[in-house]
């Protein structure tokens, strides 16, 4: 007989209820002792150290249901229900799990197993209480931390770059000379010499900068953070002037308008993650350019290796002919047979409002009105139908939203291969693709 017994133990459980991995141990392995002996079983401790019981998403648990969905479990011994979840939907789902491996449960603490209809009946009983409990737990920190930062108190764990939390006043924070100067000399460079967080980051990550592995979104953050102009802000409370500023209110200001204006972080890389060096066989990674002059930003894609990069618009113009292949295998099949059911059904419904004219006494005028919105659609319809089927660009990639576009790409390609010194590029489509695409006579 295999015999597991899981034990966790997190921060929270540890202070609260006293709970210890030594303890769990110890009472599962004399529950074993005296209800299944040590001579007929395969007895194994699976340890989860550390860990919150919110979700699954806890190795040893992981390989506890894996066990049990190859049968090679019997019984899974636990020291209390919250040690397993404390999530009700989880439990319903490990005890699926279990019962269709046969799979017996027992909680040594709470007094049941899952053989019998009263330890099923009590076991999630046990877990809606003790999800209640943190649910509970959850909003009472929530409100608690709420009413700290309306009392001025810094109540967001640890403290932001540029501060630490003071030893004699606790939730007050206190400026690091050496990083505060590091703070203000992000907020000037962004304001008075217009820097972007991008190039910023790669200045500070060159330097090694107090240590730190700089990226791009952590210079965002800072600059978006109002802690640094002495604000504290936590949910929906903003206080002011309860903080020690870094920086002052108007370079704050100044310099999160050129943040906000600057596009270049919100666009999105089309060809994300599939683009390689032909040469190295490395992964291509995001490489923006910005023209100081005018603002506007370039997207390259620069191996990490060879150090060379393509533009995106250039990339883009060596595939055309393959994105358009592609575009018309997925979309014009499936939009002519979307656009026939919406035709269909349009004509439906003006034979049903004919039929109510007659039969049903409906108003003429409201049938009227119905008529007319429902020839609109079928004349736009129609018009639709007709372009896809000439073959008309809105069929093909370029006529796509940028959604559509990297959806086809994630759906079909699976790697992109770029030759850019001889401006050559390789498409890899996903299993399948590539046989359709010869029997439409896209390639020879």
């Amino acid at each position: 007989m295999k015999v597991i017994g899981y034990v966790r133990e997190s921060t929270t459980a540890q202070v609260v209820h006293g709970y210890n991995m030594d303890d769990q141990i110890r009472q599962i392995s004399q529950y074993v002792q005296l209800y299944y002996g040590v001579s007929n079983v395969q007895f194994e401790i699976y340890k989860e150290e550390g860990v919150s019981g919110k979700s699954l998403e806890r190795s040893q648990i992981k390989k506890v249901l894996q066990l049990a969905e190859s049968n090679l479990l019997d019984v899974l011994i636990i020291y209390s229900l919250d040690r397993l979840t404390r999530n009700i939907c989880d439990l319903e789902e490990i005890i699926s799990v279990l019962d269709k491996s046969n799979v017996k449960l027992v909680s040594v603490s709470d007094h049941f197993d899952t053989k019998t209809p009263t330890g099923r009946f009590f076991i999630k009983l046990i877990a809606l209480i003790a999800q209640w409990e943190l649910d509970s737990l959850s909003s009472r920190t929530k409100r608690g931390k709420r009413e700290s930062a309306i009392q001025g108190n810094y109540s967001k764990g640890r403290a932001p770059i540029g501060y630490r939390s003071s030893v004699t006043q606790p939730g007050k924070l206190e400026i690091v000379s050496e990083e505060a100067e590091i703070i203000r000399m992000i907020f000037e460079q962004i304001s008075r010499k217009h820097e972007t967080s991008y190039t910023l980051a790669n200045k500070l990550k060159l330097g090694n900068v107090l240590n730190r592995s700089w990226c791009e979104s952590e210079i965002r953050r800072i600059v978006s953070n109002r802690i640094y102009y002495g604000a504290l802000e936590y949910s929906d409370v903003l206080k002011e002037n309860c903080i020690e500023p870094i920086v002052s209110k108007d370079l704050w200001d100044a310099a999160n308008d050129i943040n906000n204006n600057k596009n270049y972080h919100y666009h999105k890389y089309l060809f994300n993650g599939t683009i390689i060096c032909n040469d190295c066989h490395s992964i291509m990674g995001h490489c923006p350019k910005t023209k100081h002059s005018s603002g506007k930003v370039y997207l390259y894609y620069r191996c990490p290796k060879c150090r060379r990069s393509i533009n995106e618009k250039k990339l883009k113009k060596l595939l055309q002919e393959d994105l358009d292949h592609i575009a018309r295998a997925e979309y014009q099949n499936e939009r002519i047979i979307r656009l026939k059911k919406q035709l269909s059904r349009v004509e439906k419904e003006l034979n049903q409002l004919h039929y109510d004219l007659v039969y049903n006494n409906l108003s003429v005028k409201f049938v009227e009105d119905e008529i007319s919105k429902l020839l609109e659609q079928k004349c736009r319809i129609v018009n639709e139908l007709a372009s896809v089927n000439t073959g008309n660009q809105s069929a093909y990639f370029d006529g796509l939203d940028i959604e559509e576009q990297q959806a086809l790409l994630d759906k079909y390609v699976t790697s992109i291969t770029v030759d850019i010194q001889r401006k050559k590029t390789t498409v890899k489509f996903e299993d399948g693709l590539q046989s359709y695409l010869e029997k439409a006579g896209c390639y020879a």
